[in-house]
């Protein structure tokens, strides 16, 4: 199933249990403290909602965080993703690569979902705060996109240079170059970019923990 497919299936449950539990759109983003153009945006499929908004929507319409999304079926219960490093938030921070091949180490999730060929970095720095924070995690999708696709949006980026940092991407100076805009970080100018990962979700520190695995 594809990342399309897995939002146009969150954008039709969150709508359809808002609606069996006699909510207005305002009235649900009033009461679970989420603006009603960011759950609109969310119910029509264009944005991604954090955990703990699902969190705190599945706990108002008294349905199951996974059921809310559409992933309560046993095709969709993966809450265990490898860490493959860190992305910066402004900051240069190097992704590890010399780890073992299923990452350097596994989080879990509090509730489950998957989409294919996807991992988790942990984020380190402060430049996108308020809304990403250090220590929080980005679950990733690891191919399809470039950075011409992801134009405009929060994503993941791999620079020439070595650095994997959580950027917003915009048009630099030349065709192949890339602005990355930061909410509180001077924009990295003209950019060379290798590689981009589009975010599946934002999980916030203190809501997903390390697997021990012997």
């Amino acid at each position: 199933m594809s990342i399309r497919q897995v939002r146009g299936m969150a954008k039709s449950r969150l709508r359809t249990a808002r609606q069996e539990a006699g909510l207005t759109l305002e009235s649900l983003a009033d009461d679970v403290l989420i603006s009603v153009s960011q759950l609109s945006r969310a119910e029509r499929g264009e944005r991604w909602l954090r955990t703990d908004e699902v969190m705190r929507i599945a706990d108002r319409l008294g349905v199951a965080p996974g059921d809310l999304l559409g992933f309560g079926s046993a095709d969709f219960r993966s809450n265990v993703f490898p860490v493959l490093g860190f992305c910066g938030l402004g900051e240069s921070v190097e992704m590890i690569s010399d780890g073992p091949p299923d990452g350097l180490s596994q989080i879990e999730l509090p509730f489950g979902f998957s989409v294919p060929n996807c991992a988790a970095l942990i984020c380190r720095g402060h430049s996108m705060a308020p809304r990403i924070r250090d220590g929080d995690v980005v679950i990733y999708h690891r191919d399809g996109h470039t950075a011409e696709t992801l134009v405009g949006r929060e994503a993941i980026v791999g620079t020439s240079d070595g650095r994997v940092l959580l950027k917003i991407i915009e048009q630099g100076n030349k065709p192949y170059l890339w602005n990355l805009v930061s909410h509180n970080f001077p924009t990295l100018q003209s950019i060379s970019v290798e590689w981009t990962g589009e975010i599946i979700a934002i999980i916030p520190l203190g809501r997903w923990k390390t697997v021990v695995t012997n």
